[in-house]
């Protein structure tokens, strides 16, 4: 037999499964403090090591990387660019990660921001979802004392 808590916490469930079904709202289920988690964990990183490593690494490939020989006999102009195209193709790579992280972050805690009071049935009760249920007894609506 479950406690008192228990079922009170199921019934409180089952209302609330009842009221969504009647209403045609979706349920959202979120577990905020897991998004808030993510969202400081995400910061965390991007302050810690992201932003660091991107100040080392952008001031590295600012410049043209390591300069090849000058000599017309060795060719190396198409190399060069290619060299040259690859280094922005990854600066901007990492540029697009540590924006993804930050764009993770801002999202967790807009999504905790606009769920965090979202659920309208939270403290719903049971006689709130029967008073809005419909009156399944027919359209005689027979009175109380008539047996139904």
């Amino acid at each position: 037999m479950l406690d008192p808590e228990d079922q009170r916490a199921l019934m409180h469930e089952r209302a609330v499964e009842q009221a969504y079904a009647n209403t045609g709202f979706h349920r959202i289920d979120v577990d905020i403090n897991s998004l808030s988690d993510f969202a400081d964990a995400l910061r965390q990183e991007l302050t810690e090591n992201l932003y660091p490593a991107w100040q080392k690494i952008n001031n590295l490939l600012i410049s043209d990387g390591p300069q090849f020989g000058n000599s017309p006999s060795l060719d190396l102009g198409a190399k060069r660019t290619t060299y040259y195209t690859y280094l922005q193709e990854t600066k901007e790579f990492l540029r697009n990660v540590i924006n993804g992280v930050a764009q993770f972050a801002q999202s967790a805690d807009e999504i905790g921001h606009r769920y965090q009071r979202a659920d309208q049935f939270s403290r719903i009760t049971v006689t709130d979802v029967t008073n809005v249920l419909p009156d399944v007894r027919g359209a005689a609506n027979p009175t109380p004392d008539s047996g139904v």
